[in-house]
């Protein structure tokens, strides 16, 4: 994570990490505080869902292809929005990786260390599917934004679904509404300092 970690959390916390609370009822996905009492969360008031960076999809894309063409496996990592800043960042937890899909732990004894305002808001796996799966059946049981990333044949690139999770409902979404180019902006801004030739 690229956020200052915090001090570790008092016995008799909860074990899992935090987890984001969505509405999709509107217009606008929007983030909700927990609703436990006594969260280690602070409370903030609810704010529509940022979107992605394509740095950050693109990056885990690569980790999918790399690791299944290193290691014959599937990979998940696990997506956390900071509440304060409104800034995604993503961690790669605890583990099994099979050929098919992976199974990952949210549990806080692997984060030690995780900030206070940060929510497990989301993750992504590259995956192959069963027979009769289809990739709306893949996204974890818990409110976010999931990545999909479907292996295809050797000689196709995998195919990556959006989905969003809120209370008991998935739906499949654009990736363009809910992932920003940042790649863009980056030229954008570095364009008055470059001279082409």
């Amino acid at each position: 994570m690229s956020q200052t970690p915090e001090m570790a959390l008092p016995d008799g916390e909860a074990s899992a990490l935090p987890q984001a609370r969505l509405s999709d009822d509107g217009p606008t996905i929007l983030v909700l505080p927990p609703q436990c009492p006594g969260s280690a969360v602070p409370m903030f008031e609810p704010f529509g869902l940022p979107q992605l960076p394509k740095s950050l999809t693109d990056w885990l894309a690569i980790l999918g292809e790399r690791f299944r063409a290193r290691h014959g496996r599937s990979i998940a990592a696990v997506l956390l929005l900071d509440t304060d800043c409104k800034q995604w960042s993503m961690v790669v937890p605890a583990q099994r990786c099979d050929r098919d899909a992976s199974c990952w732990s949210a549990s806080r004894k692997d984060f030690p260390d995780f900030p206070r305002n940060t929510l497990l808001a989301g993750s992504f796996q590259s995956r192959l599917l069963s027979s009769g799966e289809e990739p709306a059946d893949c996204p974890p049981p818990h409110d976010g934004l999931h990545l999909v990333s479907i292996v295809g044949r050797k000689d196709e690139p995998p195919t990556v679904w959006c989905f969003v999770r809120a209370g008991c409902r998935t739906r499949l979404v654009r990736a363009v509404d809910l992932i920003a180019d940042d790649w863009e902006n980056v030229i954008v801004q570095a364009l008055p300092r470059i001279t082409l030739t």
